[in-house]
């Protein structure tokens, strides 16, 4: 549905008056022309083309054809070589080989006529030429060419025809484009620039319907289904006017109200919409995709359960559409429509008839990378599977993970974070099943190549940007372009996400993309040398069996790999979740009564399923996903009642496997940069002890007293402390540069916003409390993902709730452990709670008594201090309050 935002309208002459009759006045005038001046004359050329625009904008393709190739003969005969003109004509003809879905025909044409443009002076002809060229090159799968060509003809107007409806259709094809790409926001800014355009050009003309109608289908993919109505209404009433009722416009609008109703339930408003986008039959409607948009109906009537009824529609609809001649290139998206009803319907053979069809055709075009082949490939392996071909199944769900491997490799660093993970939650069904049908079928694969694709999805997101931001810091202009990256990202996280700034940050974003490597996939072997004999890596994903979401562990050592079976994971869920609720507040007697029971539900379900393969191992590196990384898995219940998993193992977290594998900052002298004791501005509050509070942010006097210990802790280490009003963003920014050990004790929040990754966390600075100004006191996930602390070996959040995030299958948790990470820090110590600021002032001395003391690993530092933690208060009340000492959790650790 996507592609119904390409509208192409490449007419650069002149229109004439508006007549009660304009098709018949253009036919009078072309007779008069040829009358007068001969039928191969310049003049009848020129009459011949304001009768190609009439044609146009009623869209009567078939009639285009004749009349755009006679124009083209006649300005080559008549005008200099490479006139302008003759640009326009090539660019026209293409537009009607496009119509016809010929872009492979249409293509050189374009070519041609860029080749000519590009020696003239700037004209709106090269506009139209490069917006037509781009269209042409979607069409043919070559997305990224596509894109490229929009962003210039966009440029190029932007310079040379700002308020031309040319401008505005580049606008438009270009936001198609990033509706492909998943770009969802970007397309919304520029459908909306669109529309400003056009209410200046054409406030009453086709355009702008076709905007409006544009700006709702943007909406409706990015699930704003109550926002998108009333425009694609808005949009159906102008087309209508514009158009007709019975117009291929109008029926696209009214198959987009079908998705949107199917999208709330309201299958029987989604039936009466696909019916009648049926029912637009006028125009450049021909019988076959008259046939597609019946096939609308069929998938409707199969959400409905009515099977028998679907496929017998579906199967008119190609026997229809095949009348027609029409061959398997044109029938390719009903091929695809007609192997899913089918399918359905249990007619497992005729479907796959038709998506093989379908995975022809992108064989033959080149293309089977793209949407519909993808579709295509994945719902046959669906049905081989259906009919027991497991090995078959498996090897179609493998492909398919490596084409969209390669898709995402190619179009993800050029997305914001919010659009990477929107795309990756489309793509990542295929390796869920993956997951699923190899753990029912294990002899189908090694568990090494099972294995070898969760290192290839889990972490891609974010192990893309770490690399991506690496690389722009290899020279001063991307140095200085991730600077304003984060600038901007601070001024929308203040409220100012203006058109203009959005736009200069994908173009940002885009730039930066465009120095991204070849990616390395971390290879299960090199995993397995890494680790120490006394060391194991347990690696947690999350997969699909049937329609029950699981849980799979890998457990790496230097013996080999093994997998193992943590079972659906809506129970493990409700242990986690349960344990988590009453752990934060065992912080008092008697708090372990109520524990103990709940733990060991817990441990049952995600701890005792991997003893027997962990074998004794004591140094456990763990790799959770999903609401997993939400558990610190040391205060689950050890082997004898009241002690806890951390006095028998050593655990340490990643945010995926292939961390073992970076390489770590290497610093020489260490230096030390603490952040505490912040003055947040605002009324003067009573100071409370509990870390976490939401605005107005408390005074946290402790912290002071925390930085002072560190000081001495750190002894002949250079340390510098910031505290009060001298703490802000600002200098958080400049201090970082040569820390090596970067320590903050404040406030830290995590709030949940709709929609995947969307997140508002962050920790407060100076200021916090007041006003916006150019900073606002806020570290946001955002911003912080864009700090630049590849010489930090170590960052501690010593806050509340800094550890917390938006479970995410394949990227753990949204939040500042991730952005930190990708930041480039080599570990973080972060909380999972709210957490009381005497205790973590004591756990910090400890910790760090450790880390400078002992010179062990942040990790292991951090186990010792919570065994400190932990006998005090069995001493102090023989119970181990692990609120006290199990919130902090440590990421990263080599």
């Amino acid at each position: 549905m996507l592609a119904a935002l390409v509208v192409v309208f490449a007419a650069f002459a002149p229109q004439g008056e508006k007549a009660p009759d304009p098709l018949a006045e253009a036919r009078a005038v072309v007779a008069a022309a040829e009358q007068k001046h001969g039928a191969d004359s310049i003049e009848a050329a020129e009459a011949l083309v304001k009768l190609w625009n009439q044609m146009a904008v009623r869209g009567q393709v078939e009639e285009l054809l004749p009349i755009a190739e006679r124009v083209l003969a006649i300005r080559e005969a008549k005008l200099p070589p490479g006139h302008q003109r003759t640009a326009i004509a090539l660019s026209n003809l293409a537009t009607v080989r496009m119509q016809m879905h010929e872009p492979r025909l249409a293509a050189p044409l374009l070519e041609r006529a860029r080749e000519m443009l590009a020696k003239a002076p700037p004209s709106r002809a090269m506009l139209g030429v490069l917006g037509n060229l781009g269209v042409c090159k979607n069409l043919l799968g070559e997305i990224l060419v596509a894109e490229d060509l929009l962003q210039q003809a966009v440029e190029y107007g932007r310079q040379h025809a700002p308020d031309h409806p040319l401008f505005a259709q580049a606008l438009q094809n270009l936001a198609a484009i990033e509706m492909r790409l998943g770009a969802v926001e970007q397309a919304r800014i520029l459908v909306q620039e669109t529309l400003a355009v056009l209410q200046k050009a054409e406030p009453d003309g086709p355009r702008l319907a076709h905007a409006t109608y544009g700006f709702g289908l943007v909406l409706l993919t990015a699930g704003r289904l109550d926002d998108a109505e009333p425009l694609l209404r808005r949009g159906l009433e102008l087309r209508t006017k514009h158009l007709g009722a019975d117009h291929k416009g109008v029926g696209d609008v009214e198959q987009s109200l079908a998705i949107l109703a199917r999208q709330r339930g309201d299958l029987a408003a989604a039936q009466m919409h696909a019916e009648r986008s049926v029912g637009a039959v006028r125009g450049a409607m021909r019988a076959w995709e008259r046939e597609n948009r019946r096939m609308m109906v069929a998938r409707v009537l199969t959400e409905q359960g009515e099977h028998q009824a679907a496929a017998e529609l579906a199967d008119a609809a190609v026997r229809a559409a095949r009348a027609t001649g029409a061959d398997d290139e044109r029938l390719c998206l009903l091929l695809g429509t007609h192997g899913q009803v089918l399918a359905a319907a249990g007619r497992v053979e005729a479907a796959e008839a038709s998506l093989r069809a379908v995975l022809a055709v992108g064989a033959k075009l080149g293309v089977t990378s793209d949407k519909v082949s993808w579709e295509a490939r994945s719902l046959l392996a669906r049905c081989r599977y259906q009919v027991g071909d497991a090995p078959g199944a498996v090897a179609l769900l493998t492909e398919n993970l490596g084409v969209a491997d390669t898709f995402l490799d190619r179009t993800l660093p050029a997305l914001s974070d919010h659009d990477r993970l929107a795309v990756l939650t489309h793509l990542r069904s295929d390796f869920e099943r993956f997951l699923g049908w190899t753990h029912a079928a294990p002899g189908l694969l090694s568990v090494d190549s099972v294995y070898a694709q969760v290192l290839a999805w889990k972490g891609k997101v974010a192990r893309g940007q770490l690399d991506q931001h690496a690389v722009a810091r290899t020279d001063a202009e991307g140095v200085a372009r991730l600077r304003r990256l984060q600038e901007i990202a601070g001024e929308i996280a203040i409220g100012r996400a203006e058109p203009g700034l959005l736009a200069e940050q994908d173009r940002l974003q885009a730039i930066v993309a465009s120095t991204m490597p070849a990616r390395t996939i971390a290879d299960v072997g090199a995993l397995r040398k890494v680790l120490a004999a006394e060391e194991v890596l347990v690696d947690i994903v999350r997969g699909q069996r049937g329609t029950q979401a699981t849980f799979d562990a890998f457990l790496v050592t230097r013996e080999g790999v093994t997998r193992v079976d943590l079972g659906p994971v809506e129970p493990i869920e409700r242990a986690v979740a349960s344990h988590l609720q009453l752990v934060a507040r065992a912080d008092r007697k008697g708090a372990g009564t109520l524990l103990e029971p709940v733990g060991r539900a817990a441990r049952a379900l995600v701890w005792d399923p991997l003893r027997a393969a962990i074998a004794g191992k004591k140094q456990i590196r763990l790799s959770p996903d999903h609401v997993l990384a939400m558990l610190p898995f040391e205060t689950l219940p050890g082997e004898r009642k009241g002690t806890f998993l951390v006095e028998e193992v050593a655990i340490s977290y990643l945010q995926d496997a292939a961390d073992l594998l970076r390489a770590r900052p290497q610093t020489g002298t260490e230096r030390v940069v603490a952040f505490g004791d912040i003055a947040y501005g605002g009324p003067a509050l009573t100071a409370l002890a509990m870390r976490g509070v939401p605005r107005p942010f408390a005074p946290l006097p402790a912290t002071a007293l925390e930085l002072e210990s560190l000081r001495t802790l750190a002894g002949t280490r250079e340390t510098v402390l910031v505290s009060g009003a001298a703490a802000t963003e600002a200098r958080l920014r400049d201090a970082i540069a040569t820390a090596s050990v970067l320590h903050l004790a404040t406030h830290g929040f995590c709030g949940l916003e709709d929609g995947p990754g969307v997140l508002r966390a962050g920790i407060a600075l100076a200021g916090a409390n007041e006003a916006p100004q150019q900073d606002d006191g806020i570290l946001t996930v955002d911003e912080a993902a864009l700090l630049d602390l590849r010489a930090c070996r170590l960052v501690v959040l010593s806050a509340c709730q800094t550890g917390l995030g938006q479970p995410f299958a394949g990227e753990s948790l949204l939040g500042l452990r991730r952005a930190l990470r990708i930041a480039g820090a080599g570990a973080t110590i972060a909380s999972l709670w709210r957490v009381d600021d005497q205790a973590t002032g004591a756990l910090m001395a400890d910790f760090y008594r450790e880390l400078f003391g002992a010179g062990g690993s942040p990790a292991k530092a951090l186990r010792a201090a919570q065994l400190h933690a932990l006998a005090r208060a069995r001493a102090a009340s023989g119970e181990g309050m692990p609120a006290l000492w199990g919130a902090f959790v440590c990421d990263g650790d080599r």
